[in-house]
């Protein structure tokens, strides 16, 4: 496992393996970027507020490929961030799977949520 906040300013695949925080794990830092996670797994420690993966006044981001489990936000994007593609992920026992705040025109399709 390793610990620490990664920040993500160009397209991204990750190693297949689980990543674990205590704390937000992923900041996406620029526009027109995709992170696809590869079936990797995020996990954080179930405790406070932190975030999976952050996406704050970036356009254009896709997040794909990813079990995201045990944050308070699996995925958050606020701030303006439009035309956004979150697809093909697996949210587990977050206390919001996918939260967008002041954000439009995004696309949430073939996810699966659970509490």
């Amino acid at each position: 496992n390793v610990s620490g906040v990664y920040y993500i300013n160009d397209n991204v695949t990750l190693c297949q393996k689980t990543y674990s925080t205590t704390q937000t794990l992923i900041i996406i830092n620029a526009s027109h970027t995709t992170l696809d996670c590869n079936g990797s797994t995020l996990d954080g420690d179930d405790d406070g507020a932190d975030i999976g993966i952050s996406i704050h006044a970036f356009d254009y981001v896709t997040i794909k490929n990813c079990t995201i489990k045990d944050f308070d936000k699996g995925i958050s994007s606020t701030a303006g961030s439009e035309h956004g593609n979150i697809t093909d992920n697996t949210l587990l026992s977050n206390n919001y799977g996918v939260y967008y705040d002041s954000s439009s025109n995004n696309y949430i399709t073939n996810n699966t949520m659970t509490l």
